[in-house]
């Protein structure tokens, strides 16, 4: 926050938002940034949706609620050996979590987990949308609410169970919207 706020003072052209990482600065932080630079934008860099049985759906909703405008994973794509990476830095493909190619035919692509978590968000956000209201958390869910240009309301509902909690039960979970209820299960 100091750098941005003498920045700010500088008049610098150039400073137009920040960049913020999992690991490093939560959404309270992320929060605060936005209080004092509402102008900018802020963007989820080096997540990874992948790093755990899970995943990190839930996370991600966190820090859309606390002002995120955008994310990028920080692995995307990598060959079946974990490549290419910094020496000592090796990457367990193992598990299916990343999208991976084979070097020998570039064609031959492994479509991970990863590929189906941002298929699950990306393709109902149109450029424009905007953060609504909603409940930041609701027992073991999570949800992050969003309004496309055109006026669609989008709801993100994920659930902070790990995958191996076959032996809870779905979770019934009542959205409303202008007087309209309706009951949904989540797994």
């Amino acid at each position: 926050l100091p750098q941005a706020e003498a920045a700010r003072e500088n008049n610098n052209p150039y400073v137009t938002g920040a960049a913020w990482h999992f690991y490093g600065g939560g959404p309270r932080q992320m929060r605060k940034y936005a209080e004092q630079f509402p102008e900018h934008r802020q963007i989820l860099t080096e997540i990874q949706l992948t790093n755990s049985k899970r995943g990190n759906i839930s996370r991600a909703l966190e820090f859309f609620q606390y002002g995120a405008n955008g994310m990028i994973d920080w692995i995307t794509a990598m060959d079946r050996e974990g490549g290419p990476n910094n020496p000592g830095n090796p990457w367990d493909v193992s598990g299916g979590r990343f999208f991976t190619m084979d070097r020998q035919n570039p064609n031959d692509w492994n479509w991970a987990r990863n590929f189906y978590q941002y298929g699950a968000v990306s393709p109902y956000l149109e450029p424009g949308a905007v953060l609504i209201e909603s409940p930041m958390r609701k027992k073991h869910l999570r949800t992050a609410a969003f309004q496309n240009p055109d006026g669609e309301i989008v709801l993100f509902i994920a659930s902070e169970r790990g995958l191996n909690d076959d032996e809870m039960p779905a979770s019934a979970v009542m959205v409303g919207w202008n007087g309209k209820t309706e009951t949904l299960e989540v797994p």
